[in-house]
């Protein structure tokens, strides 16, 4: 683009430096009858120009050459001063040419002669074209810095992520990339917990009494999830009375003025946000802003997916290595005494929950066979009995408490249940629930639970099949312990069986014995 294609603007605001009020009117005259359309304000001394300069926005300035007290390049100098990019233009009675050089090299747009002021338009236009063109050039140079540093900052994150599998690793870098480029107040980032609330995970160091925000509750989530959902960033430029009360209040109570807020999604499904806090002034968010924040909550959102995947794959193996250990465990003995204690044990280290415990139904009765808990300060359930009566829905084939089935209650205080079942709830301090059924030879044996008793905890589909495995080797290995019980019964009664028959046949050689004798005897 040339200055030519700039189109000169339609109402001009000019400073007029000049002491002589005849000149001024003459350069009014000049631009008015070039059809120019212009408001003006003049100055005379140094103080005037400074203090203009301070209040107003110009176009450009037309100063005088020369003015008592006041030198040419003191008038450039206020103009620098006031960090306006304007052009000033001389308009002198006489200028050399050592001193237009002179004039031009310190910083000064151009001149016009005073005898010459039909040139004072042509210039003027000129000028006015020269520093649009000079603005777009530098917006442009500050655009491609600006596109630059996004795309440096994008790049630190991509190589932290190639870097580690460690997500948390790589949302930390975020936050911390992302508050140092953009130069907000606060960023954070929001993941899901084990029951699908959203919680502030990571905030940039930089943060001020950052600590205070980690794991609370994103409440601006519950307002904007739909949007978020969509894909949507939520960008707010001002907290004012035109947002709904909660969203007045919520940001109120962090200090906040301006907030942007980025999805983390993948394949529709929500893995968090990331929330950028202003909190010293409103901010008008740009285009490039958004455009930025979205394309690394993108590259973040495959971050926790891959991160994801690779967990899956490292609890696949850690679960086969569970079940084989277990199995190996099992099958080393078959002592019932020895098999259950080895059975709650290790299912409580693989899941890291706080209790585990192995419930027995025999006649119409509830019992606890064993129990293991992860410290002294978790409640002991191991003298639980109960009679069935008391627990119907144990039997009822329409209650979710169905004992044939698999239960799960990641929050037991939501639960609509007897009052025997929550009082027992309450006083084992039970949070959350995994129960499934052990069945040894298609007959309901009892039940593998597992319960946390310090925070609720929602357990995965493949958490849940896992135990079922676990249970199902605990049947395979509580039967062969019952079969191997049942032979040695067996052979203690059959050894019983013939001791008593060898007694008999040493009894009857005896009798025979002694009656040969009598029948001597008498002979």
């Amino acid at each position: 683009m040339n200055w030519q294609e700039i189109k000169l603007q339609s109402n001009l605001h000019l400073l007029i430096v000049e002491d002589v009020i005849a000149d001024v009117d003459l350069m009014v005259l000049a631009l008015e009858a070039a059809g120019i359309t212009f408001s003006y304000d003049t100055a005379d001394t140094e103080i005037g120009c400074q203090q203009l300069l301070q209040e107003q926005n110009y176009d450009a300035v037309l100063a005088d050459y020369r003015l008592p007290g006041l030198h040419r390049l003191q008038v450039l100098e206020l103009v620098k001063q006031s960090e306006q990019e304007i052009p000033l233009i001389l308009v002198t009675g006489a200028l050399g040419e050592e001193a237009a050089v002179e004039c031009i090299k310190a910083g000064m747009t151009d001149y016009v002669l005073k005898e010459r002021l039909f040139r004072l338009p042509m210039v003027l236009e000129r000028s006015l074209q020269e520093f649009e063109l000079r603005r777009q050039k530098q917006a442009d140079r500050a655009r491609i810095f600006k596109q630059a540093q996004q795309e440096a900052i994008i790049n630190r994150i991509v190589q932290a992520m190639r870097g580690t599998l460690r997500v948390d690793e790589v949302l930390q870098t975020t936050a911390d990339q992302l508050h140092l480029a953009l130069k907000v107040s606060r960023c954070l980032i929001f993941q899901p917990d084990a029951l699908g609330q959203m919680r502030i995970y990571h905030i940039s160091v930089a943060t001020a009494e950052r600590e205070s925000f980690i794991g609370t509750k994103c409440s601006f989530y519950n307002y904007y999830k739909e949007t978020l959902a969509r894909g949507e960033a939520v960008v707010i430029n001002r907290i004012d009375a035109s947002l709904p009360l909660e969203i007045q209040e919520i940001a109120g109570g962090c200090g906040i003025r301006a907030i942007m807020i980025a999805p983390l999604l993948y394949q529709q499904s929500s893995l968090g946000g990331i929330i950028l806090h202003q909190c010293d002034r409103e901010r008008q968010w740009t285009i490039d802003e958004l455009a930025l924040v979205s394309a690394i909550a993108a590259q973040c959102a495959i971050a926790i997916h891959q991160a994801q995947l690779f967990s899956q794959v490292q609890q696949q193996a850690i679960r086969e290595q569970l079940l084989n250990q277990i199995s190996r465990k099992l099958n080393s003995s078959l002592d019932p005494e020895y098999i259950l204690p080895e059975i709650v044990k290790l299912t409580g280290e693989c899941f890291g929950v706080d209790r585990v415990v192995i419930f027995r139904f025999i006649a119409e009765q509830i019992q606890v066979l064993n129990e293991w808990c992860v410290s002294d300060q978790v409640v002991s359930m191991l003298d639980f009995r109960a009679p069935m009566s008391e627990w119907p829905d144990l039997l009822d084939p329409n209650s979710e408490f169905y004992s044939r089935r698999a239960f799960h209650a990641p929050d037991c205080a939501k639960l609509r249940t007897t009052p025997t079942r929550l009082m027992q709830i309450q006083s084992c301090h039970t949070l959350s629930v995994l129960n499934v059924p052990i069945f040894i030879r298609d007959q309901l044996f009892g039940s593998l639970a597992i319960h946390t008793t310090t925070t609720c905890r929602t357990f995965t589909d493949d958490e849940i099949h896992l135990l079922q495995r676990i249970a199902d080797q605990a049947a395979i290995a509580l039967y062969n312990a019952q079969s191997y019980e049942r032979l040695a019964q067996l052979i203690r009664e059959r050894t019983q069986q013939l001791q008593g028959k060898s007694v008999s046949i040493r009894l009857d050689t005896r009798e025979q014995k002694n009656l040969k004798y009598c029948q001597r005897s008498k002979n």
